[in-house]
């Protein structure tokens, strides 16, 4: 539009010009200048002659003649500024009806649609919404249809989990262990998948993947979204179409693993519970959510069933979580129990002679949580195993935020 704004600028000062130049040359001073820049001379004959008559006037009849020439000149020239004028305003009407002709045609055609304003030409990235309140309806609603009700956010998440994600999908929380099975798993296989980390208050989005709330979720874009992270696990290693089966050994019958998670169970949570809202952790960005994850678990000593009930209020139950008066004693407590871990892991890439099995899935997925306990000491064999899979199986520990 610049440029044809310049161009018929451009006619138009031409137009002006040239009706201005001829102009100047036809006006009345040009024209007597012309004929009365010199006396008019007649010949002695002429007025010889004219002198025979007594009643004729001569001075009069010559300034007729001159006015009849110049009203003549006048009329003849007169007409050619305001034709050229005319002239240059209807090629300069012709040129802008043409641009503006071609201007519309170049304009991409934008097809309304009962989206409240969304139309088809939005570019379909721009369909994602972060709402979680979701509606599921029945039926797969695709990227390249659009559905018959009106398209809100709601319906536009409904109709992306419907549709499936583009590649397999972990839903998931970043401190929780049982959700941290599937991505070890996933990355000890190599497995090319996206992580949706979910906010902790969240209820609607597991709710419409799955039915309730509970992770971790799998999506793999094909069939039902369902959960249990052992489950996907092993449903994900006897698949082909995920590479090579049988990474990993079925869980094994070791006593001493279980009994020494069991030993340790009050003070790793008294431990890590109140680190994972104090921390920087996807799934806890809002008050909301980590005010759901308190309310949700307990700290030792206290029961579930009595810390979900109206025997805890709010503030007592952040009073709990906020009370570091313990710490000391419970990080050396921990650390003792490290030690008598050291034996019973076999080699930094297996705690379980044989090589990768179930085993590992379950016991470096809660060894990581302790990794965000600032103090804790490690030993040599512990630490070795926990960074040898953390980089094989490309899932970062707390250390570097540890509290």
């Amino acid at each position: 539009m610049a440029q044809l704004a310049v161009l018929m600028a451009g006619l138009l000062l031409v137009a002006e010009s040239q009706a201005s130049d001829v102009a100047g040359r036809s006006t009345p001073q040009g024209f007597m200048s012309k004929y009365m820049s010199s006396p008019i001379v007649r010949p002695a004959s002429q007025v010889q002659d004219s002198m025979a008559f007594k009643d004729f006037d001569t001075p009069k009849i010559a300034d007729r003649e001159e006015e009849q020439a110049a009203q003549k000149l006048l009329a003849n020239h007169s007409t050619d500024p305001i034709s050229l004028s005319i002239f240059g305003i209807g090629l300069v009407s012709f040129v802008t009806m043409l641009g503006l002709t071609l201007w519309r045609a170049l304009q991409p055609a934008t097809i309304p649609t009962n989206s409240g304003g969304l139309g088809l030409d939005m570019p379909m990235m721009e369909m994602k919404s972060q709402d979680s309140h979701v509606n599921v309806n029945s039926g797969r609603v695709g990227w390249g249809q659009l559905s018959s009700q009106n398209l809100h956010p709601r319906t536009v998440m409904s109709a992306e989990l419907k549709a499936g994600p583009a590649r397999p999908t972990l839903y998931v929380y970043d401190h929780c262990p049982f959700c941290v099975r599937a991505r070890l798993a996933f990355g000890l296989k190599g497995i090319k998948h996206d992580v949706r980390f979910m906010a902790n208050d969240d209820v609607d989005l597991p709710t419409a993947l799955i039915g309730k709330k509970i992770a971790p979720i799998f999506d793999d874009g094909k069939s039902a979204p369902y959960a249990e992270s052992l489950d996907i696990v092993r449903n994900v290693d006897k698949d082909s179409a995920y590479g090579p089966t049988g990474t990993f050994r079925e869980l094994s019958d070791r006593t001493d693993l279980k009994a020494w998670q069991k030993s340790v169970q009050a003070t790793y949570r008294c431990l890590s519970r109140p680190r994972y809202v104090k921390s920087y952790l996807p799934e806890f960005v809002t008050e909301s959510s980590r005010s759901t994850f308190v309310k949700n678990h307990q700290m030792p000593p206290a029961e579930k069933a009595d810390w979900k009930s109206d025997k805890y209020t709010m503030e007592q139950r952040w009073a709990l979580y906020n009370d570091q008066s313990k710490d000391a004693e419970l990080i050396a407590e921990m650390n003792s129990k490290l030690k008598d871990l050291e034996p019973l892991i076999h080699s930094p890439d297996c705690c379980t002679e044989g090589g990768l099995s179930l085993d590992d899935i379950d016991l470096w997925s809660r060894l990581r949580s302790l990794t965000i306990v600032k103090g804790l000491e490690f030993p040599p064999k512990v630490r070795a195993y926990l960074d040898t899979l953390a980089t094989k199986g490309d899932l970062p520990l707390y250390d570097a935020i540890a509290l």
